[in-house]
């Protein structure tokens, strides 16, 4: 069953999209397997055929809507309102604001691409310059697969049938840690570089900057709590907290022609998404049936490597996928293979899920590919060497968090755990 990945590999290096090249790979699998190609067909289905997926296309759409209504504006302010004063504060806010607006969207990319066209001009013009403003951004938006509600982490939660409350638990401790440490490098590059600081904000401007993000915060706030309390799952906090972005849309009484424009791109990121999350499932059906995570699973066995080398070889291999795709996509690839490696050595799933989207998540701050570099180094009018080395700090910093997360599984299941009992 090698050849199959080994054609899965080589359609995408070809330029094949990700789907496609999961489906070529699959048919060929069926051929070797001498199995029905209708099998596709029900596979595609089993894969979208859940009650959890529903939750995608409404963070989605709710993350959209949030950016059409001045969201970031209003969470940058308020962010600046607090740390301003604080030498490199206007750069602290990006971070602070990056912590918040990804327990809102959980879209590494979304809240790059909110957060940077504010942020970004903002921090140039104080002379930060593009290269470490570019930086910032990139390192806040990387917390958006981190902190619920993750995108990324539904998605595993999915592929695994593992439970979605468990998993947004477990990331609120290395989320809120990540943001910590990104602050703190933050704090240090702004003394050893003399970044401008701004006018103390009053306690009454605090307070009016705080009242005109309350909208924005509440939405955190019914997620988490409405989860924790056991008032509604998941899917049904994405369900009402679109709904209260809704009503917050007409109530600021935004056109409805850019309502329907918003619908039409969350149609389209969505149905790229699940045709992904399809393909996926009916690679993962061939790869299963030919016994190929098994036959791994067995000459790691056999060879008697410990659960220390193991994580090892889990993390290089994550990093490198992440390096080289988009986290979702490199997600739906290593989780069928991860799954019965993880049962072999008794590594909780829960904590498996951490260490994939922390990992692929990381990958986007590490070049060759890294997306969210690209994006930053554009916004910025950078260049992409210049922004990798002022990023790499913030990556270095993340490697703490991950060793964590690897080799201390209390660090993110005594949450969930506490919670849930």
């Amino acid at each position: 069953m090698g050849i199959v990945l080994i054609i899965f590999l080589l359609t995408l290096l070809l330029g094949v999209p990700i789907a496609l090249a999961m489906g070529a790979a699959g048919i060929y699998g069926l051929q070797i397997l001498h199995l029905s190609p209708s099998i596709m067909g029900s596979q595609l289905f089993a894969g979208l055929n859940s009650f959890s997926m529903i939750a995608i296309p409404l963070f989605i759409f709710m993350g959209a809507l949030m950016s059409k209504t001045g969201l970031t504006e209003i969470l940058v302010d308020f962010c600046n309102a607090i740390f301003g004063r604080f030498k490199g504060g206007l750069a602290i806010a990006g971070i602070a604001a990056g912590a918040f607006f990804a327990a809102i969207c959980g879209s590494s990319a979304a809240s790059i691409a909110s957060l940077g066209g504010v942020l970004i001009p903002a921090l140039k013009k104080e002379g930060y310059g593009g290269g470490f403003a570019g930086a910032v951004i990139a390192a806040a938006g990387s917390l958006g697969p981190i902190i619920p509600p993750s995108l990324l982490l539904v998605i595993y939660a999915c592929q695994s049938n593992q439970s979605i409350g468990w998993l947004f638990m477990a990331g609120i401790v290395p989320g809120i840690l990540s943001a910590v440490l990104y602050i703190m490098i933050t704090i240090r590059t702004a003394k050893l570089r003399n970044f401008p600081v701004h006018e103390k904000c009053s306690f009454k401007e605090i307070r009016r900057s705080g009242l005109r993000a309350i909208p924005a915060l509440v939405i955190p706030l019914i997620i988490v709590v409405g989860i924790c309390a056991g008032i509604f799952t998941v899917t049904e906090s994405a369900g009402i907290t679109t709904v209260y972005v809704l009503v917050v849309w007409f109530v600021k009484r935004l056109s409805f022609r850019e309502l329907i424009k918003t619908v039409g791109e969350s149609v389209r990121e969505t149905a790229a998404i699940t045709f992904i999350i399809g393909a996926s499932t009916f690679l993962a059906y061939v790869i299963t049936r030919g016994q190929l995570p098994q036959t791994i699973v067995n000459a790691i066995v056999a060879a008697k490597v410990s659960r220390v080398v193991v994580l090892l070889m889990i993390n290089v291999l994550l990093v490198i996928m992440g390096m080289l795709l988009a986290p979702a996509a490199a997600l739906l690839i290593v989780t069928p293979l991860l799954i019965p490696l993880s049962n072999a050595y008794g590594i909780n799933l829960i904590q498996m899920g951490l260490i994939v989207v922390f990992n692929l998540n990381l990958g986007c701050l590490t070049p060759p590919v890294a997306v969210s570099l690209f994006m930053t180094a554009r916004m910025a009018d950078t260049s992409f060497a210049e922004q990798v080395k002022e990023a790499m700090p913030f990556f270095l910093i993340s490697i703490i968090v991950l060793i964590l997360i690897t080799y201390w599984p209390d660090f993110t299941l005594f949450l969930p755990r506490m919670i849930y009992g």
